[in-house]
């Protein structure tokens, strides 16, 4: 792809890849590809107490301490899934390398995650999963990436 760059944008709860051109008249367009979201989750209803924090004898603290617990293991799981996912992704044929932007909070997990898995990825902080395509390309620390 001429002029093309491919960025994803990651947050613990979902992860999008985008792939950016310019246009004829010199600006840059961002079209979605493909998303994946946090199937973990889902999977945990919310309020509902866990194996730990179940019976008369679980403290709120206990039940508290649990919740936290089971919100990290959903985040390292969905790292996983998210680094994995973005192996996948065809970044080389001689193509700049894919830039992934990843929300504070969610950071040094994906860092870990793609570090495991030896990805070729440029990693820089940012929450910009809740922009839309539009918005994404006219945000100046994309435009920032964007230009060689």
């Amino acid at each position: 792809m001429k002029h093309g760059r491919t960025i994803v944008t990651a947050d613990a709860r979902s992860a999008r890849l985008y792939e950016c051109t310019k246009t004829p008249a010199g600006r840059w367009h961002a079209a979605e590809h493909d998303a994946i979201h946090n199937e973990w989750t889902e999977r945990i209803e919310p309020g509902r107490p866990t194996v730990l924090a179940r019976g008369p004898s679980a403290s709120a603290a206990q039940r508290s301490a649990d919740r936290k617990h089971e919100a990290e293991e959903m985040d390292r799981r969905f790292a996983r899934s998210v680094a994995r996912w973005i192996a996948e992704t065809p970044s080389g044929n001689g193509r700049p390398p894919l830039t992934v932007f990843a929300a504070p909070r969610f950071f040094a997990r994906l860092r870990d995650e793609l570090d495991r898995t030896g990805v070729a990825c440029i990693l820089r902080e940012g929450e910009f999963v809740h922009l839309l395509a539009p918005d994404l390309v006219r945000h100046p620390t994309i435009l920032e990436c964007l230009e060689p």
